[in-house]
């Protein structure tokens, strides 16, 4: 095998073309591997954000549940006062009417009760019309 300068000059380029792509490809792993464990950082930081969110949420759910069970005797003491205090819409349509319908009695009495006084009232003054036409005369 002859070395001939061309030979050489195109083994060394090929050579050095070589180690800089292996420098390129250490570079582009290396820079990767930064990129890698910035991820990781910030992924780990956000999970532990998430972890602390979640458990403020768990606690606070926690606390809600908590009062409610405390308040629950509360709650149905409440509703059977309700229950038995207030009526019901049938009782209550039912007692409506029936004082619409005492009313309605109530009213015609009344308007015969003021008739009769009418009448009373005119036979009064028509006695006293005639008492004072004869006083008169």
């Amino acid at each position: 095998m002859d070395a001939s300068p061309a030979w050489i000059t195109a083994g060394v380029s090929t050579a050095v073309a070589f180690a800089s792509g292996i420098v390129a490809y250490v570079r582009a792993i290396t820079r990767n591997d930064e990129q890698i464990k910035a991820l990781r950082e910030d992924h780990a930081e956000l999970k532990s954000m998430i972890d602390a969110h979640t458990r403020m949420v768990g606690e606070s759910l926690q606390a809600m549940r908590q009062h409610v069970s405390d308040r629950g005797d509360e709650i149905a003491e409440a509703q059977m006062w309700n229950r038995d205090t207030f009526v019901r819409r049938d009782d209550h349509a039912q007692t409506i009417g029936g004082i619409n319908g005492s009313l309605a009695s109530l009213r015609s009495l009344v308007d015969s009760s003021m008739l009769r006084l009418n009448d009373k009232l005119d036979e009064m003054r028509k006695g006293l019309e005639e008492k004072i036409d004869r006083i008169k005369n």
